[in-house]
């Protein structure tokens, strides 16, 4: 079949009259049937179609941004657990250096102080367990968008693509 007849079969299929009248829809099943057309007519797609391969690079750039900004917020919630953990710690050693407090008070803070170090080993805890669960649910997606691309610019180079 020639990438004319490829291309005018696909575009029956989507049953979209004209390039122009395609939809988010459309858009859709045209690119879940991408890796069964030969590279010249998904070349000659691209060319007719720029921003299909804006819709690859963007969904990359929307994963990392969405990454990045929950690590960033992510590390400064962090920063500030941290902080606040270390300053009610100062405190409490700051009392327990005063000469009228007695024994059970003296108890007290040094719990208080045992306490806050276990509730800031606790947040650490949670952070890494944050950024571990950001790192599975994002990487796979980077990934999958990525071997996408990949497969594609194969087929478009004039390979067949990674094997099946």
């Amino acid at each position: 079949m020639s990438t004319e007849d490829e291309i005018l079969s696909l575009r029956n299929d989507l049953g979209v009259g004209s390039w122009s009248d395609i939809n988010a829809e459309n858009i859709s099943e045209l690119v879940k049937r991408l890796p069964s057309l030969s590279g010249e007519a998904i070349q000659s797609l691209i060319e007719m179609l720029p921003a299909l391969k804006e819709l690859g690079l963007d969904g990359v750039r929307a994963v990392q941004s969405t990454f990045e900004s929950a690590a960033e917020a992510n590390a400064t919630s962090n920063s500030f657990a941290h902080s606040a953990f270390a300053d009610a710690r100062r405190i409490f050693e700051g009392q327990l250096g005063r000469a009228d407090i007695d024994e059970n008070e003296r108890e007290v803070l040094y719990k208080l102080i045992v306490e806050t170090s276990e509730g800031q080993a606790a947040q650490d805890t949670s952070n890494k367990s944050f950024l571990k669960d950001m790192l599975t649910k994002t990487l796979p997606a980077v990934i999958f968008v990525s071997v996408g691309m990949i497969y594609l610019g194969a087929k478009i180079a004039g390979g067949s693509g990674p094997s099946k």
